[in-house]
């Protein structure tokens, strides 16, 4: 499912990780530069969402709330990585459960069956 600004249950997601990552400071919206520091590409993490909607934000966000101080550390240490050799923590888990989705599961074939019956 791809992630919607508007649904309140997918902002709820996305201000608990928000939350996890960042405990000390107020949600700062869906637009802001800390994002940056946690793994996404750009400070709109939307960008990088759209590869894998909510399923990839359900996994980095259990990662980020089960694990929080490993999450947070993982993070940062890449960014200290020459940039040839960073690869930043949430694009990566969203890869991750984008190959497992695609790839293991064949999740794109089961949503292009469905489709095709209805």
């Amino acid at each position: 499912m791809q992630f919607d600004e508007s649904r309140d249950e997918h902002m709820t997601l996305l201000t608990r990780l928000w939350r996890a990552c960042f405990p000390a400071e107020p949600f700062q919206g869906v637009v802001s530069e800390r994002w940056k520091e946690i793994g996404f590409q750009y400070k709109n993490p939307l960008t990088d969402l759209r590869s894998c909607g909510v399923m990839g934000l359900e996994h980095l966000l259990f990662y980020a709330e089960t694990y929080s101080q490993n999450f947070v550390t993982k993070a940062r240490v890449q960014q200290l990585k020459p940039f040839e050799f960073q690869y930043p923590l949430c694009v990566a888990g969203l890869h991750i459960s984008q190959l497992l989705a695609v790839d293991v599961f064949k999740l794109n074939e089961i949503d292009r069956k469905s489709t095709l019956l209805n």
